[in-house]
This record gives structure tokens, C-alpha cells and sequence, in this order.
């Protein structure tokens, strides 16, 4: 093998793609990058077995010479890194390659693991400003991979209409993200696959989602992501989406500020409990040291009326999803009962957040309690 290619695309491109190679490798090969020249361009290809991250570097001359060969990254990159030619050659056979005549360390490509080609594609969807939408979605995915449906992002097709969901039992975020979609079916994104692809993606990068089978292929600027589905069914979502309650609006920001003073008490179990009467939304919460009942309490301005306990990790993380991209939001929290789950919204209403309460003890709940 033997190509020119431009030092700077292939430094940015080779830093990237080696983002797939796992730290510690199951095999010494996987944390290699593969190479190989086909017609005037250079494919970079890394694996970590659950997924393949590619790359295409194009040749500054149109001769080349085609050739395959695994090629350990890190000498690689610091060749590059302090290197001031702007175009260099890379030479390599079956069991030897160089940079600029420097010696790489390098294992042959025949043993290097590959998925199966993917072929017959079913439909595509694409999610403009993926990094942003992923921000908001993967605060409420399940961190265990005991239930390998909710360690993922799901999919949803219906009617043309895709949304991402994350859920984990205690939080769920569905938002719209395309009215365009010819995906043939919903389907699940693994969880170690989109974290590479919030590495991957830059500020602003849509991503292109085609599916062949069970395997799903994104596309983000001139990176290709090539995964395993996970196969499983997904909980239904939809029905755990009250559809209507009492309705508390109130303003993000100034939440936030007090949430924020609120948590620095440590508050017993995390919890923090919302009551909102005669225009006022009260936030309380008790410090785990405290040696009595004394709580502090802190009020924002507020229409509407609610009574719930909720977990001060997600009720902050559901105020900032709603908040985002744009701030300075009004959040519509839905509400039908102190034990049944809790919708956050804004004025569109399109994306939804849901958190499930906490069961806590109420004080006219306990005053009703020594009445009997």
C-alpha cells in the first residue's frame, strides 16, 4: 500500500476514529486501527466487537497502490502531530508500514475482526443537532444494562413521525425529533453506541439513521457508525404520559436558582417536596443531618396548584431538558395525584418529560392519622 494524503485530515480523522478502540481490548489487534487503500482514498476503521467507527481520508495523488494493514495509533498521531509537512506518504505491506520513513508498529490485516457487510437499507431518518437532542434524552437512560431495552435510546416510528425515548423506571424523556421518517420499524440504539456518538458528533451535526436487519448505520459529518440493535421490546410509553391533572406553571430559571441552594442542605434521600397554593410554588426540603423536622424552604412565583415529592436529581434534570435549547422558559408541570407520575412540558408541548414521585408522608397526612 502506498498513498499521499493531506497530514492535518488525516491527524483530525485518525484522533477520531481511534475514539472506538477499546482501552483495555478483549485482543491485542483491537487496538489497531485498520487501513486500507482502495482506488484514491485511504478508509480508517476501528472496532471494539459491539460496534465499527469509519473514516475517509482522500488522496492528494491520484496513483496509489491498494493495500490493507492494522496499524497501532498512538506513534502514528504524535508522527503527525509534530510533523510540518502539509501532505505525507504512508507505506505499508502485509507486515510492515512507515510514516515519512519512521517504522510503525503494525499487525496484519487478515486478523483484524469485521461485522458483516450491511446491505438492503430500510428507509432513513435524520435527527438535526444530535449532540443537543442526545443532552436532553440521556439524563432518563437506564445506567445498568440488566434490562438491555432501557439501556439504549428507542426509536419510535409512527405514522412517518420518529421520537426518541429514554426511560429507567423513576424518569422518561420523549422528544419529536423528525415528522419525516421511512425507517420500516422502531428500533433500539444501543447505549454504548450513542455514547460514541455524542464523541463523534460536533456542534450543530445532524445524524442519518439507516437500518438493514439488526443492524443500524449513522452517519454524522464524515464519520460512519456501524451497530448491532438490541433486540427486546421497548415499555409501552405512552400510557405512563398523564393526559390530564392539575397544571403548575412556573419559571425555569428562578427553579433552578433555588433548586440550586436547596441541594447544597443535602437533602434527606434526596427529595424534595413541591407544594403550590394562592400563586406561590414552595420547594422544602429536610437536611439528612438534621436532628428534628426543621426544613427550609424556599418560593418562586407560580399559577396552578400541586402537591408531590420528587427526587431533586431528576426534577432538576427535567426542568433544564425543558430548558433547553432555549432558556428563560415557562414549564407546565402536570400533576393528578401525590402518587401518580408528573409530565414536564412547555408551550409546544411536543417533547415530554415524566418523573415518578416519591412517597412521603404529608403533614396533614399525619394529622389525619391521630384525628382517627
Amino acid at each position: 500500500m502506498k498513498i499521499t494524503i493531506n497530514r492535518k485530515e488525516l491527524l483530525t480523522k485518525l484522533t477520531t476514529v481511534r475514539k472506538a478502540c477499546p482501552s483495555r481490548p478483549r485482543m491485542p489487534i483491537l487496538g489497531n486501527v485498520l487501513m486500507f487503500c482502495a482506488g484514491p482514498r485511504l478508509t480508517l476503521l476501528a472496532t471494539n466487537l459491539d460496534y465499527e467507527l469509519t473514516a475517509v481520508v482522500e488522496a492528494v495523488d491520484a496513483v496509489t497502490e491498494p493495500g490493507m494493514i492494522t496499524i497501532e495509533p498512538k506513534l502514528l498521531i504524535e508522527i503527525l502531530r509534530v510533523s510540518t509537512d502539509e501532505e505525507v506518504m504512508l507505506e505499508a505491506t502485509d507486515v510492515s508500514a512507515a510514516m515519512q520513513g519512521i517504522p510503525l508498529s503494525v499487525m496484519a490485516a487478515k486478523d483484524y475482526p469485521r461485522m458483516k457487510n450491511v446491505h438492503a437499507l430500510d428507509g432513513v431518518l435524520e435527527i438535526p443537532d444530535i449532540k443537543n437532542v442526545l443532552s436532553r434524552a440521556l439524563w432518563a437512560m437506564a445506567t445498568e444494562d440488566s434490562r438491555p431495552a432501557l439501556n439504549s435510546v428507542y426509536l419510535n416510528v409512527t405514522d412517518g413521525k420518529a421520537s426518541m425515548v429514554t426511560a429507567n423506571g423513576y424518569a422518561m424523556a420523549v422528544l419529536s425529533v423528525s415528522d419525516e421518517c421511512t425507517l420500516a420499524a422502531s428500533v433500539l440504539i444501543p447505549a454504548e453506541t450513542v455514547a460514541l456518538l455524542t464523541k463523534v458528533a460536533g456542534k450543530k451535526d445532524a445524524v442519518t439513521i439507516t437500518t438493514a436487519a439488526e443492524y443500524a448505520i449513522l452517519t454524522v459529518g464524515e464519520y460512519t457508525i456501524t451497530t448491532p440493535l438490541v433486540l427486546g421490546t421497548f415499555p409501552n410509553f405512552r400510557q405512563l404520559i398523564p393526559d390530564e391533572g392539575t397544571v403548575l406553571e412556573f419559571n425555569a430559571d428562578q427553579a433552578l436558582r433555588q433548586l440550586k441552594v436547596l441541594a447544597a442542605t443535602e437533602p434527606s434521600c434526596g427529595i424534595i417536596r413541591l407544594e403550590a397554593t394562592d400563586g406561590v410554588l414552595r420547594l422544602s426540603a429536610k437536611a439528612a443531618d438534621a436532628e428534628d423536622d426543621t426544613v427550609m424552604s424556599l418560593s418562586i412565583p407560580a399559577d396552578g396548584e400541586c402537591k408531590i415529592a420528587i427526587d431533586i436529581k431528576y426534577l432538576k434534570a427535567a426542568i433544564i431538558a425543558c430548558n433547553m435549547p432555549t432558556y428563560h422558559k415557562t414549564i407546565r408541570l402536570t400533576t393528578t395525584n401525590p402518587r401518580s407520575p408528573m409530565k414536564f412540558t412547555t408551550g409546544d408541548g411536543e417533547d415530554v418529560f415524566v418523573v415518578m414521585p416519591m412517597f412521603v408522608q404529608w403533614p396533614d397526612d399525619v394529622s389525619k392519622g391521630d384525628s382517627q
